[in-house]
């Protein structure tokens, strides 16, 4: 009986540790993903500006304010 409530145990631990690993390799890849657009984003506004463009330009084509554009 004791055995048993033992390998239980183990058997729940090894199944929630696994659980766990998972839903932070998830997040992971989602904060991974979000930080590779904010990077692209952050190239190419650069890259406008750098071509001169005006930061309406720039906010009609990103979809950012002005005031997040600046931050670059």
């Amino acid at each position: 009986m004791r055995e048993m409530a033992l390998s239980d145990m183990t058997t729940a631990m090894n199944t929630a540790r696994r659980e766990g690993l998972k839903e932070g390799e998830i997040k992971g890849i989602k904060k991974g993903i979000k930080e590779g657009e904010i990077n692209l984003q952050r190239k190419y506004i650069i890259s406008m500006k750098n071509k001169n463009m005006s930061l309406d330009e720039i906010s009609e084509i990103t979809g950012l304010s002005i005031e997040e554009i600046e931050k670059f």
